[in-house]
C-alpha cells in the first residue's frame, strides 16, 4: 500500500482478499483507511465531484488551523491517508485540541465516541486511536513490537499503553516513535516527533503522570 508501485492505492485497497469474517478478527494496516477514502470519493463525485482530501481540508484541517499540509498521493491522485501527510508539531497539536475538545464547534456531541471504543477483539484499538482504557489492571505493550508477528498471532489480552497513566488516555500512533496524546483528564495534548525505534509509551507515560 505504501509503495510507489501502486498507482491507484483506492483500487489496491477495495480488491484486498478478505481473511477472516468482520469481527472475528483484529488487522491493522492501512487498507481500512484507503477503503474508507474509496467510499467517501464515490459520495462525493455523486455531489459535484470534490475530492477526498479537499473535502477534509475545507471541513476539518482549515477550520482547525492547519490548512492544506503536503501529502503523499499515487498516480491517480489518491492521497495516502494512513500516513502520507506532513505536519508539524504545532499543526499536529491543533488536531490533537481539536480531539480533546471531542470535535466541538465541527461535530455533533458524541461523534467521536466510536473512534474511541475498541473492539471484542482488540479493546485497545478504536478507529485509528490506540486506547488506554485497559489500564490500570491490563498489561502495558510496545504496540509496535506487539504488531511484529503474523495477525492471527498477535495478544491483544488486556493490552494497554501503560498501567499508570489514566484510562481515558488516548493516542494516535506512528512508526519510529512517532505521537500524539491526548488525555482528556489531565486537560492535556503531547506531541512527539522523532525517528526513535526503541521509544517506549509506557517508560515515558509513567513518568509524565506519577505526580499526578
Amino acid at each position: 500500500m505504501h509503495s510507489d508501485d501502486v498507482t491507484d492505492r483506492d483500487s489496491y485497497a477495495v480488491a484486498l482478499p478478505e481473511v477472516a469474517a468482520p469481527g472475528d478478527s483484529f488487522i491493522y494496516g492501512p487498507g481500512q483507511i484507503q477503503v474508507f477514502c474509496e467510499v467517501l470519493r464515490r459520495k462525493l463525485a455523486r455531489r459535484g465531484g470534490e475530492t477526498p482530501w479537499h473535502y477534509l481540508v475545507r471541513r476539518v484541517l482549515r477550520p482547525i488551523g492547519i490548512g492544506s499540509p503536503p501529502h503523499k498521493v499515487d498516480a491517480r491522485g489518491n492521497p495516502l491517508l494512513a500516513s502520507g501527510v506532513q505536519l508539524t508539531a504545532r499543526e499536529w497539536s491543533r488536531f490533537g485540541e481539536f480531539l480533546l475538545a471531542g470535535g466541538q464547534g465541527l461535530l455533533p456531541g458524541g461523534a467521536l465516541d466510536n473512534c474511541l471504543s475498541g473492539s471484542a477483539c482488540n479493546p485497545a484499538f478504536g478507529m485509528g486511536f490506540w486506547l488506554n482504557a485497559q489500564a490500570p489492571g491490563g498489561r502495558a505493550v510496545n504496540v509496535e513490537d506487539n504488531l511484529e508477528p503474523k495477525w492471527s498471532q498477535e495478544n491483544w489480552d488486556g493490552a494497554c499503553l501503560c498501567c499508570e497513566a489514566p484510562r481515558d488516555l488516548f493516542v494516535s500512533l506512528g512508526s519510529m516513535g512517532q505521537r500524539l496524546y491526548v488525555i482528556p483528564s489531565l486537560d492535556m495534548v503531547i506531541v512527539r516527533l522523532s525517528a526513535d525505534s526503541k521509544f517506549s509509551d509506557a517508560e515515558f507515560l509513567r513518568l509524565l503522570t506519577a505526580e499526578r
